[in-house]
């Protein structure tokens, strides 16, 4: 079967079930505020091309398996926000220090500081919230 068209007309053959999944241009989804469930591949394409995503109907567990291994979402990570009040490092919570010995990166402000962030080995990123 070929499947022709412009973005929309390729989705479409989703919703007449005629296919069961489409690859098209993920920049093409985001230009046309498209939201769709989507798999994004991750190989390299041309510097002049996006990147691919695979669009599938929700239920298709057998189009899940086949691509799980190339699944970017892997790789994500996690935000945790840790408050300190006025700065001072006996107002955390243990897991407030649980969180901050365990980072990778930490983006702190003029109310954190050395004595809040204690001896964690995280790269540190200072967001300011002082004047200049």
């Amino acid at each position: 079967m070929s499947i022709r068209g412009n973005i929309s007309q390729r989705i479409d053959y989703l919703y007449r079930q005629e296919c069961d999944a489409v690859i098209v241009a993920s920049c093409a989804l985001t230009r046309l505020s498209i939201d769709l469930p989507a798999e994004k591949l991750p190989f390299a394409t041309h510097p002049l091309q996006g990147k691919l995503a695979i669009v599938a109907k929700s239920n298709r567990q057998d189009l899940v398996n086949i691509f799980k291994d190339s699944d970017i979402r892997r790789s994500y990570g996690t935000v945790i926000l840790v408050g300190a009040g006025p700065g001072d490092p006996e107002l955390l919570t243990v897991k407030a220090v649980k969180a901050i010995n365990s980072a990778d990166i930490i983006y702190y402000d003029a109310l954190s500081g050395d004595r809040v962030l204690g001896d964690s080995k995280a790269e540190r990123i200072f967001v300011g919230k002082r004047k200049g």
